[in-house]
């Protein structure tokens, strides 16, 4: 009896370690489907993805990337218009100075 449930624990334990690999190597990557939506679509994702790095960027400079839950803020926000704590810093370094 003991050696029955050591073989499926055994089973188990394998054949989670095993699927995923068998699991990621079934599905196609994006640009492998060849055709010409997907290739357009590609590319709006690809643009998408551009300007929202582009918009982290200007938030992280002008230090208004929220600690909590890590949203890009425009600049000079006082609070977080995700999830509404304020902010460390309000607007580049520098700002105010006269």
């Amino acid at each position: 009896m003991d050696a029955l449930v050591i073989v499926i624990l055994g089973l188990a334990a394998f054949t989670a370690v095993v699927r995923p690999f068998y699991r990621s190597r079934s599905t196609p990557p994006i640009e492998e489907t060849g055709t010409a939506a997907s290739a357009d679509a590609g590319g709006t994702a690809r643009a998408a993805l551009e300007e929202e790095i582009a918009r982290y960027g200007l938030a992280l400079r002008a230090g208004t990337v929220c600690g909590r839950c890590g949203n890009a803020n425009p600049d000079h926000s006082r609070f977080c218009m995700e999830c509404g704590r304020q902010l460390a810093t309000a607007g580049p370094a520098g700002a105010g100075r006269s």
